[in-house]
């Protein structure tokens, strides 16, 4: 048997050293098939390994669609096993969650209808920028009996709020531009004619700036959870927690129960709840 012909439909673009361009390319409709999951990681490695790349912009070839929902008609055959991916999830899973801690910034040019995977790409994405006039947004899972299962129902209601991503996975409406940037689920919604604006903001966000490394070094840190004796002594290093000096210590807490020692290993529930709010409260007070 001979194997597959696997035709690109996945094309990365240098504009400069800062500024790439990725495009998808699979007419008449931008489905997303089986070959699409294997170019799209190394379009992601490329982004992640390179390091003079600023900002990424994802748009499409093919007029009136930007990307689509799996091939449905793909043979069995032609879809290889695929190991998981560098982190461990699996490949589709693992690129997104890679572009979306990607030390560039990531936009989506929305010129079109997009579904199912091409809305997970978009929610993977920093910025989405849609055409008022023929974007279409919408997730069609929940109608065939199927999971969303590239990260929608965790990145969609911290985009819009759980009711409209309920709303929106659930009912399997269809969004435009306008409605789509009505909920929040994109940036702007753009008329066409004026679609170069979008370049330009993209060439200008391409300039040397290191925001998007530092915010993503900062949420992983605030992500980060807390465990171990190391981290609970932390606490007691908070304002309003056990020692502030040598030989110094704190009022006892209101509740009667005495500090906890830092770096002593006591449950978190041990700790009295006033006691945790009142240190809160001084360490991000303005």
């Amino acid at each position: 048997m001979t194997a597959p012909v696997i035709t690109r439909q996945i094309f990365l673009t240098r504009q400069t050293a800062a500024f790439w361009r990725v495009t998808f390319n699979h007419p008449p409709l931008n489905i997303f098939g089986p070959e699409s999951i294997s170019q799209l990681s190394e379009v992601v490695t490329a982004i992640e390994t390179d390091e003079h790349v600023k900002v990424v912009v994802f748009d499409s070839g093919v007029e009136g669609v930007f990307l689509n929902h799996d091939d449905f008609l793909a043979k069995t055959e032609d879809s290889p096993y695929l190991p998981p991916g560098q982190i461990g999830l699996q490949q589709l899973p693992d690129a997104l969650v890679r572009l979306s801690r990607a030390p560039v910034v990531s936009i989506c040019s929305i010129r079109g209808h997009t579904t199912g995977i091409g809305s997970e790409l978009a929610l993977a994405s920093d910025m989405r920028f849609a055409s008022r006039e023929k974007a279409i947004l919408s997730h069609w899972e929940v109608c065939a009996g199927l999971v969303p299962g590239g990260g929608p129902m965790a990145r969609l209601p911290r985009l819009i709020g759980r009711g409209r991503a309920l709303e929106m996975l659930l009912g399997a409406d269809d969004l435009s531009g306008d409605l789509a940037e009505l909920y929040g689920f994109v940036n702007r919604a753009l008329p066409t004619a004026n679609w170069i604006r979008l370049l330009t903001h993209s060439r200008r966000v391409s300039r040397p700036s290191p925001s998007k490394r530092l915010r993503n070094q900062a949420a992983g840190r605030l992500e980060q959870p807390s465990t171990g004796c190391r981290n609970r002594a932390r606490v007691g290093r908070i304002p309003g927690l056990g020692r502030t000096s040598r030989g110094t210590a704190k009022a006892p807490h209101a509740s009667g129960a005495r500090p906890p020692k830092a770096g002593s290993c006591r449950k978190p529930s041990a700790i009295p709840r006033r006691t945790i709010g009142d240190a809160l409260t001084l360490r991000f007070a303005p």
